[in-house]
């Protein structure tokens, strides 16, 4: 009976801290449930309710080990730049300093499986603390992959639209505001920062920022065509030439997004095979050290 009722404790424990590590992770990645109409009700909860666990777990200890990170000037203003393009309203530093602070709470609940007896849970927790730091630092960088990818695709639209609307009275302005209206949604935050900069600033500086901050190949190419019409060069033959360039790619893209085994499959491998080799490590471990204490 007492032997049940620790078993029945234990579950409860793990069970607690699973849940734990749940609410810990969704804090940063939203774990969509299987049930869309359900998800869509709960989507306003579940988002305070990560927006509190973060402001409580989080925020006080980011606090202190932001202070603590130091970038290089150019490095962070592309960060900066970076989190901004995501829709991301915070630092660099703040940035780095949740990855941290996140993976640290992993550890320490991981720490518990040590108390209860499970130090192969440990393990895990402890390999899950270092994925999931290298896995959030790169959340900005593949959202502005995809960002990217986006504006390639739809570069062509772009070219085409300009073709078809520049003129001698026309304003790069007016030209960039239309196809504002029909761009992708990737796209609508550097329109709507370059339509700024256009009426704020000269065209010429505004296409170099404008450039410099999507670097995308095939749309800084297609800049440097706008600053030469600018300038007064013929640029019909090189537009025509870019569009053509720009659909060619598109369709690589796509045949090798169709080839591409998918990254969460490619990942959901890769974390079977290290817990697969966790479990079979582990005991070949445990009976070493007994092996070794034996001798003393």
């Amino acid at each position: 009976k007492c032997r049940e009722d620790v078993e029945m404790f234990l579950i409860i424990v793990i069970g607690l801290i699973g849940f734990g590590l749940y609410e810990l992770v969704t804090t940063v990645y939203t774990v969509p449930n299987r049930q869309t109409k359900k998800s869509i009700k709960r989507l306003t909860q579940q988002k305070k309710l990560s927006e509190d666990l973060r402001e409580f777990f989080v925020d006080p200890i980011s606090k202190v080990i932001l202070k603590f990170i130091k970038m290089d000037r150019i490095a962070r203003e592309k960060k900066r730049k970076d989190l901004l393009r995501v829709g991301m309203d915070i630092t660099p530093e703040k940035y780095y300093a949740d990855a941290i602070v996140i993976s640290l709470w992993i550890l320490c609940l991981g720490a518990l499986f040590i108390l209860i007896g499970f130090p192969l849970f440990f393990a895990i927790s402890v390999i899950l603390s270092f994925a999931l730091f290298f896995n959030n630092i790169e959340v900005v960088n593949k959202k502005i992959k995809f960002i990217n990818q986006a504006i390639t695709r739809d570069l062509p639209k772009f070219v085409m639209i300009y073709d078809h609307a520049r003129g001698d009275n026309v304003q790069l302005v007016d030209i960039i505001e239309k196809y504002r209206q029909a761009a992708c949604e990737e796209f609508q935050y550097d329109l709507d920062l370059l339509i700024v900069d256009l009426k704020t600033s000269s065209e010429e500086a505004a296409l170099i920022s404008f450039s410099e901050r999507t670097n995308i190949q095939e749309l800084s190419n297609f800049v440097n065509i706008l600053l030469g019409s600018i300038k007064g060069d013929d640029v019909s033959t090189a537009i025509k030439l870019t569009e053509r360039e720009m659909e060619v790619i598109r369709r690589e893209e796509k045949n090798r997004k169709i080839l591409a085994l998918p990254d969460k499959v490619r990942m959901a491998i890769v974390a079977t095979g290290v817990m697969a080799a966790i479990v079979a490590v582990t005991p070949i471990i445990m009976d070493t050290v007994k092996g070794i204490s034996m001798f003393k």
